[in-house]
């Protein structure tokens, strides 16, 4: 019946299922690396990267915050005043 009304359903199955299965495999070669050695290690690397980046952005948001400080205790800070404004 399914093939009177659709004759590409078999078709259509089979491919689903090669899809199915392609999919499988390929996500189990990509757990396979990344749990090896090399894997691992570009795992370590992106960290490595991540707390760095992190860090430095922390130390950037410190710096800035003690420069409005020094000016606050200067007397010099207004709020809403800055040399970067183009208007």
């Amino acid at each position: 019946m399914m093939l009177r009304l659709n004759p590409f359903s078999r078709k259509r199955a089979e491919i689903v299922a090669k899809r199915e299965a392609d999919r499988h495999n390929a996500r189990a070669a990509a757990l396979k690396a990344k749990r090896a050695k090399a894997g691992r290690a570009a795992k370590h690397t992106r960290n490595e990267r991540a707390q760095a980046l992190n860090a430095g952005l922390v130390q950037s948001f410190a710096d800035a915050d003690a420069i409005i400080a020094e000016e606050i205790r200067q007397g010099a800070y207004q709020p809403g005043d800055s040399e970067d404004e183009d208007e």
